[in-house]
This record gives structure tokens, sequence and C-alpha cells, in this order.
């Protein structure tokens, strides 16, 4: 007997992402991660806002009670803060400056937003207010204002109506389901007349 495994794509309910227009639209992915952080990506669209890049990202945190035990981490990131002193926002990113990337724009970055035990969800980000901070890569390095861009970020997918109910009465979800499905035997095809 030959078992055959099926790997599937996580859930749609545990992402969600939204694209925040204005003066460069910038593309926002949440993902829950399996280690309990929360993932967030951030896009600029490449036709736009030619010569800038992302330099910080400031948000509003669902509860505040949890900003001291907060960390972030990615590979851009230089600095991070919670709380006060986080310009008016709960906490507050500072990535790598264009000087220190030869120049080149950050156009797309990753963070990994954690809690030291809890597990974060879609839902302490979602709705909550954001800016993103693009800054200018100047050849004569002078300093030039750049752009903000603020939005809110995307909320947690609706549920689809009967998702995730199981007719077996266990309590997987339906998952138990989708495997007796994949187990069953072919039925043989029926002639139409």
């Amino acid at each position: 007997m030959t078992i055959q495994a099926h790997i599937y794509p996580a859930p749609a309910a545990e992402s969600c992402e939204a694209t925040v227009t204005g003066a460069a639209d910038i593309r926002v992915v949440l993902h829950e991660l399996g280690d309990g952080g929360l993932m967030i990506d951030l896009q600029m669209d490449e036709d736009q806002a030619q010569g800038l890049g992302i330099t910080a990202v400031q948000f509003d945190f669902a509860a505040a009670e949890l900003l001291p035990r907060l960390s972030l981490s990615g590979p851009e990131l230089r600095a991070q803060r919670f709380g006060a002193g986080s310009r008016g926002h709960d906490c507050t990113a500072l990535l790598a400056h264009p000087h220190s990337r030869r120049g080149q724009p950050l156009r797309r970055t990753a963070m990994v937003l954690a809690h030291d035990s809890l597990v974060l969800t879609l839902d302490d980000l979602a709705g909550q207010d954001f800016v993103v901070r693009l800054a200018p890569v100047a050849a004569n390095h002078a300093a030039c204002d750049g752009l903000t861009v603020t939005g809110r970020f995307p909320t947690r997918p609706a549920a689809v109506p009967g998702a995730g109910r199981s007719t077996d009465g266990s309590v997987f979800g339906g998952v138990m389901d989708e495997i007796m499905a994949l187990t069953a035997p072919a039925q043989p095809a029926r002639r139409i007349a």
C-alpha cells in the first residue's frame, strides 16, 4: 500500500492584504506565522515614486499593555521603538538607509512582529493606523523631503459560510471530511444514454 501525502497552502484566513494608494501605492500583506509572530510585508509599486525608498514604518497595536514585550526582526531593520518615543504611534521600525544599501532604495521589506510569550494574530493589527516614510536617494546626498504614505492595516478576510464545519461530528473543522474524500475509492464512470 502506498501512502500519498498532499501539501496544501495555508488557509487564506491566516493572511490578509490590501494596497494603500497615495503619492506611492504600497501593497501591505499581513501573515500569521506558525511560531506566533506576524509577518508584515510592504512593497512599493515599481512604476511609482522612482528614487524613493522605505526608511521607516510606524503603526498602532490593538493592545497597549502588550507593547513592552513586543519585538521586531528583519534583515533591513536597524532600530525599533515601542510605546512612548514612537512619534505618536505604538510601534516604530527604522529601516536601512539608502546610503547603507549602496544607493539602492528599499522598495520591498518584510519584518516579523512577535511577543515574547503570546501568539499574535491578524486581529492585533487589523484596522490599525500605519505610516510608511519614504526618503529619496539623492546622488549628491543632499537633504530633501520625502513622502509619507498613511493607511490602515487590512482586516481578516470574512469567513466563508459553511467552511470549516464538519459533517462527521469531529472537532477537526472539516479536515477529516477532506481526508476521507481523498481516501474513498473512485466511483466508476456512468454512461450517459
